[in-house]
């Protein structure tokens, strides 16, 4: 297989998922909300080679985003390690 020919295989499968999902947005896709975060009103428009997003916020939308990242920082700070056990802060990151 030539690098043409592999270009034009990987070109078509994914312009045949954009289709589908083009199909899929004219009809009216309900966009689930992410870690309680309603994202419902989102925009999205499709440009050559990149897509813009924008989305509505309301203040409940905030108190949702709120909430997640205090979450996610009482995550981080249950895991709290002592230091001298790791080489380096490399293997603190993926713990």
């Amino acid at each position: 297989m030539t690098s043409e020919e592999f270009l034009s295989e990987v070109q078509t499968s994914v312009d045949g998922y954009v289709a589908q999902a083009n199909d899929l947005l004219q009809k009216g896709v309900v966009i689930p909300s992410i870690k309680g975060i309603d994202i419902s009103d989102i925009d999205i428009k499709f440009f050559d080679g990149y897509l813009e997003a924008g989305i509505s916020v309301s203040s409940a939308f905030w108190l949702a985003v709120a909430d997640f990242f205090g979450e996610w920082k009482q995550s981080i700070l249950t895991k709290r390690i002592p230091v001298s056990k790791y080489s380096s802060i490399k293997d603190l990151i993926y713990l």
